[in-house]
């Protein structure tokens, strides 16, 4: 089951999130301590780990240091959400 919480963190991390081979963005880290208020650090973390075994993100020493893959950067959630609604 995907939790809003989930999708909105993604868009957060595409948006703002250090993308493999391309200059710019900022590590998770900062993107989860800007968040607080709509998850934790240790859901945060579960997701990122989720989400590496997708293929969606790379970490580099710690979970909340890395960045999101090409396939991480288009990722959706669209499909499984709508089926979710019905």
């Amino acid at each position: 089951m995907i939790k809003p919480d989930e999708i909105t963190f993604l868009m957060l991390m595409q948006l703002r999130c250090k993308v493999e081979g391309q200059d710019g963005g900022v590590y998770p880290r900062a993107i989860i301590a800007d968040s607080l208020h709509l998850l934790s650090e240790k859901r945060a973390c579960y997701l990122l780990t989720k989400w590496e075994r997708k293929g969606w993100y790379k970490s580099y020493v710690t979970i909340d240091l890395g960045h999101l893959t090409a396939d991480g950067k288009t990722a959706t959630y669209e499909k499984e959400w709508t089926h979710q609604q019905k």
